[in-house]
């Protein structure tokens, strides 16, 4: 019945959350995270963070059976959060049940060592243990639900990857359940062996714990500490018995040094993703966290002004006020304990935990962000334990009744403030407007705006939001490499270009800031340009697989396919589920003339992706250059059907229709391809080709002209325009285009063909033989009646 209330407690304060949106990480840990996408590649799961390879054993689990629809993340998140405080239910029900609290333990009288000669046996004395082990059940159920309730598990429970803190709390609490449960049946009977089943189950759950998150380092000290709270009362610890548990404290910096940390992420982008000014030292952090811990302990009394990115000021020396006191506040909270412990364990115990718990994001390794309210989710097991306590020993050895009226009450309160926290986790608008409300001055919270707004494509919304997050912190990179993206969409190259350099200048160990410039080069075919920032990107950060991906494009737009093929091979490499990687090293073999293999890659791409339209795209090319054109059609209207604004894709159905003669489809699918990209110079051009073949010589010549404004050395645009003019009879004009296209590509027979029969028309025979011959020369099959005619005048011109 209480796991069921507990239960139903946690329901109602995360009813409103099943369909919140994804946050912040969860972008780049789940859903750019390509090694989740197949359960069966533990091996890849492991790659991407050894520690916690269980974390992302569950989010793959996800994953497999729905993909990225937040439904089944939620459900999972919130029956770890129930699980977790059943373990924190179970723990005081075990921990009440133990030697000291419950009063079954003897220690002895004297702390003097007795006489060697002396062979008596020292005195004992028993405990009388805690009244409160009497009202176990009631006091277990009460921790629980406060734990259950509290406001402060929102971040770590409907924040989806932040799950991590609450797997590693339900290995952490079950860790201690099984040992304490093996404990007290070791007591209660030493010659059975029940006691290691319990045991096992410790040892196999601290394992679990170290593999779900770095803080599990603790666990093994949180078991000394418990064994000494209420087991050890005769002087001497069973360090045989700890000795497996001990050892475990070495698994997380054996696999840190033997996995050499993250595999996908380069950690300089995330440290600037996540912050965007300079990393804090650690003394500077430890100092920090003494007002962060007494920040902690106010949210726990009072959880109100719950906020996901505090804008904290970093402290700098020992004797600033609000540092000082809070030092001051924390010693005696610490020496407090030391007092409580010999008459009130179980508040003693609480306050070690939150301590204990809290050591490793709340000492002298600094992590970028100095405060996060999800770092509470373990240590509240042990300040739900302290509150129902003291709660206990302040009115319920008087009145049981108003003990739990009043932690009752604040259960409910607790409950209704955790179901109106949740809501601000709805969507990006709401959780990064409710941030800036409470952190007006910090950039982050803009910039996390202004990504929410890009992402609905409401740039100028974006765009406003970005430039508040510079001119709050001008050396934050990441908005401004976000407003080179805008710019780079709205085809505005140049402030692109100019934002990207910022951004560099800002922190040029940014290598995503390279990369995306890189890929802007590319598009403005500056090549080696491109290729250069790849390299610096690279340099910063080797295991960068995105700049290995798109280093390879770009030796494949200069058809050096060995190079792009060994680039995408490091690619994959790195992250074996990158279908980027697939589509071009697929292309890169097609390029080579293996035609088998660039299919095998592109298949894999779709397989790996199978709603990433540019895959199919890209075999559509493939198929369309092996002139198998109905499996290309297929192809690009898949990529069109996934994506619809795919002009490219819409493009090339266009080309394959005008040459299968369906004109007036052709027709239809430059139409679309130009309202999706109205400076598709390429497309303005075939379209004009069909609008001549159809006899609408002005539609033709309004779509060459509109080709040549957007890219004014565009050969081809030039040589059909120049056929429109001939049509038109104004050969003058159509001399000028021809001439300006062979300016433009001297290999264009055509252009020769077409300009020897105006030189023809205008009697200049010499110059219409040397077209002529040129245009042999390069290949192109000249109109046997202009050879004739020019025989014929060039003979009446030499007759007398």
């Amino acid at each position: 019945m209480s796991l069921l209330f507990i239960a139903l407690i946690g329901f109602i304060a995360y009813a409103d959350t099943f369909h919140c949106s994804l946050h912040f990480d969860d972008e780049f840990l789940l859903i750019d995270n390509a090694s989740l996408r197949h359960l069966g590649d533990l091996q890849g799961i492991w790659n991407f963070l050894p520690c916690r390879f269980i974390f992302y054993l569950t989010l793959a689990l996800n994953y497999h059976f729905g993909k990225l629809h937040v439904f089944g993340y939620h459900v999972v998140n919130l029956l770890l959060h129930i699980v977790s405080a059943g373990m924190v239910w179970w723990f005081v029900l075990l921990t009440l049940a133990s030697p000291v609290i419950k009063g079954t333990a003897a220690a002895p009288i004297s702390k003097t060592k007795p006489s060697s000669k002396s062979k008596k046996a020292p005195a004992f004395i028993q405990f009388q243990g805690d009244p409160i082990a009497g009202h176990a059940p009631l006091i277990a159920l009460l921790a629980g639900l406060v734990f259950v309730s509290h406001p402060l598990q929102t971040q770590a429970v409907t924040y989806i990857v932040q799950r991590a803190a609450a797997l590693v709390t339900l290995f952490y609490v079950a860790t201690l359940c099984f040992y304490a449960k093996s404990r007290l049946r070791q007591e209660q009977n030493p010659s059975g062996g029940s006691w290691k089943i319990y045991y096992a189950a410790a040892l196999a759950a601290d394992v679990m714990a170290m593999y779900s998150k770095e803080i599990a380092i603790t666990l093994p000290l949180m078991i000394l500490l418990y064994e000494f709270c209420f087991f050890n009362v005769k002087g001497k610890f069973p360090w045989a018995y700890l000795a497996p548990f001990l050892l475990t404290i070495f698994l997380i910096p054996g696999t840190m040094y033997l996995t050499r940390g993250i595999h996908h992420i380069n950690s300089g982008d995330l440290a600037n993703a996540m912050q965007g000014t300079t990393r804090v030292s650690s003394a500077d952090y430890l100092l920090t966290q003494f007002r962060v811990i007494v920040t902690y302990i106010r949210l726990f009394f009072l959880p109100i002004h719950q906020n996901l990115d505090y804008d904290y000021r970093i402290s700098k020396s020992l004797f600033e006020s609000p540092t000082l006191l809070s030092f001051l506040l924390l010693c005696g909270v610490l020496y407090a304990a030391i007092r409580l412990f010999a008459k009130y364990r179980l508040l003693s115990f609480g306050i070690f935990w939150f301590f204990l718990s809290l050591g490793p994001e709340s000492s002298i390794f600094p992590i970028n962000d100095v405060i996060f309210e999800h770092r509470l989710y373990l240590p509240m097991a042990g300040l739900s334990l302290f509150i129902v306590a003291g709660v206990y020993y302040l009115v319920g050895r008087r009145s049981l009744r108003a003990m739990t009226a009043v932690l009752i009450l604040i259960v409910a309160v607790n409950t209704a403030l955790s179901y109106q926290r949740n809501k601000v986790w709805k969507d990006e608008f709401t959780l990064w407007g409710d941030t800036i409300q409470k952190s007006p001055h910090k950039a982050r919270p803009y910039n996390n705006l202004g990504n929410a707004y890009l992402k609905e494509g409401k740039f100028d919304l974006a765009i406003k939001n970005f430039n508040k997050a510079i001119a709050l912190d001008p050396a934050y990179a990441e908005p401004l490499v976000n407003l080179g993206l805008i710019y780079d969409h709205r085809g505005r190259w140049a402030k692109a270009l100019s934002y990207y350099n910022k951004a560099i200048a800002a922190n040029p160990h940014f290598a995503g800031a390279y990369d995306n410039r890189g890929s802007l080069y590319n598009e403005m075919g500056k090549i080696e340009l491109a290729l250069n920032d790849y390299n610096k990107a690279i340099g910063l950060d080797p295991r960068f697989a995105a700049a290995y991906n798109n280093r390879g494009y770009a030796y494949s737009e200069q058809l050096v396919w060995d190079k792009a093929i060994s680039d995408f091979n490091q690619a994959l490499a790195l992250n074996p589920h990158l279908p980027q990687a697939y589509s071009g090293r697929g292309i890169s073999y097609d390029g080579q003339g293996n035609f088998s293999q660039a299919i095998l890659d592109l298949n894999m791409a779709i397989k790996l992706a199978p709603q990433n339209a540019d895959s199919y795209f890209d075999r559509g090319l493939v198929y369309a250059r092996h002139k198998n054109m109905d499996q290309a059609v297929r192809d690009f209207n898949k990529a069109a059907q996934i994506n619809p604004n795919y002009a490219n894709a819409y493009h090339n159905l266009g080309i394959i229709h005008f040459n299968q003669g369906k004109l007036a489809q052709a027709l239809r699918d430059f139409d679309k391809a130009l309202a999706l990209n109205p400076r598709d110079a390429q497309a303005f051009n075939n379209r004009g080709v069909i609008h001549l073949r159809q006899g609408d010589l002005a539609g033709a010549l309004a779509d060459y002209d509109k080709a040549l404004q957007i890219s004014p050395d565009y050969a081809d645009a030039f040589y059909n325009r120049g056929h429109v003019y001939i049509l038109q009879i104004k050969f003058r004009r159509a001399l000028a285009d021809f001439n300006k296209a062979i300016a433009l590509n001297r290999r264009n027979a055509g252009a020769y063909a077409d300009r020897a029969a105006i030189y023809y028309q205008s009697q200049e025979f010499d110059k219409a033989w040397a077209d002529i011959h040129e245009a042999q020369r390069l290949g192109a099959e000249v109109n046997p009646r202009l050879i004739q005619a020019l025989k014929q005048a060039s003979a009446m011109k030499k007759s007398p």
